[in-house]
């Protein structure tokens, strides 16, 4: 992709775990657990080149105590920041100066207007849902671990969309969020994507004439008129469905209409799946800015000076 949502470099740069990114969203895809591996993958991830050796001043500068009671949230309903990897963000200051000047931008920014961070906040915890979300394994049988997987691509497409809509006339890094959601729209797999969900949701529309008794019960209905979605990229006539389904159980294949649309689910997330990962590590990225405006906010009510 040309457009990658990297915020803490000024010249983006691909995580090294990216791989493993598309890797282990693939398998929480398809199996719904991936015993909470997601949240882990940035554990051990650089971020830039730094001049900085973290074991020669991280126990004399007490970072662990500084990060707990000046950068981390205590709101009981909001998921845990990824601390490993917001240490090696703070413990590895940029060697770039352009890369400081960047992260500075953004936290500018996002300080000083109130829409911006409110937006930045709403996306974060939409993306922390929706990789939990990955990873919520159904125990109700087939249908309901087809619904799951169903809610995901629609959580996908609205977590695309909201973003490519956010910060379009952004002054800073920020747009890097847009600009990458704008590119992914613009993929053929966020385009099925876009068609399945619609199919899914609009098969066929009916018009129908009840007929109801005296005491408000339902006595009967006719089908007025039935209209079927049939310019979607999915949409197969009865005929054509027919005759597929005859063709697989000739060839000796059990195949149900719950199996064919697992197969449609899972190639519309191989054609879309490879280009969002990067949202595991825009998460980070986004935990990295959230934590510094807590400690502005903390100096604010403290009454102390401050400077990003």
């Amino acid at each position: 992709m040309k457009n990658l949502p990297d915020l803490l470099n000024n010249n983006p740069v691909l995580f090294s775990k990216s791989v493993s990114f598309k890797d282990g969203l693939n398998y929480a895809f398809t199996t719904g657990d991936s015993s909470g591996a997601l949240s882990h993958l940035l554990d051990d991830e650089t971020v830039c080149e730094s001049y900085f050796d973290r074991d020669c001043f991280y126990e004399d500068l007490f970072i662990d105590d500084l990060i707990e009671k000046c950068f981390m949230h205590h709101d009981k309903d909001q998921k845990p920041y990824n601390l490993q990897f917001l240490k090696t963000v703070l413990c590895t200051p940029p060697a770039d100066l352009n890369t400081t000047i960047f992260r500075q931008d953004i936290a500018g920014e996002l300080l000083h207007n109130k829409e911006y961070r409110a937006v930045f906040t709403n996306i974060y915890k939409d993306l922390v849902d929706l990789r939990d979300e990955f990873d919520s394994q159904s125990i109700m049988g087939p249908m309901f671990f087809t619904r799951r997987r169903i809610d995901i691509l629609t959580d996908m497409k609205s977590a695309i969309d909201d973003m490519a809509a956010a910060f379009k006339d952004a002054s800073s890094g920020l747009v890097r969020i847009s600009n990458w959601a704008t590119e992914l729209q613009s993929t053929q797999g966020y385009k099925k994507l876009a068609e399945f969900l619609d199919y899914e949701d609009n098969l066929a529309v009916a018009n129908l004439e009840v007929k109801v008794a005296a005491d408000g019960s339902v006595r009967g209905f006719k089908v007025l008129k039935l209209d079927e979605n049939s310019k979607n990229y999915f949409y197969e006539g009865p005929v054509k469905r027919f005759f597929v389904k005859l063709g697989l159980i000739l060839r000796g294949y059990k195949v149900s209409g719950e199996g064919l649309v697992a197969r449609w689910i899972e190639h519309v997330f191989e054609e879309t799946g490879e280009d969002f990962s990067h949202f595991i590590g825009l998460i980070g990225s986004m935990e990295f800015y959230l934590a510094s405006l807590m400690f502005t906010d903390l100096c604010k009510k403290e009454k102390l000076p401050f400077c990003l």
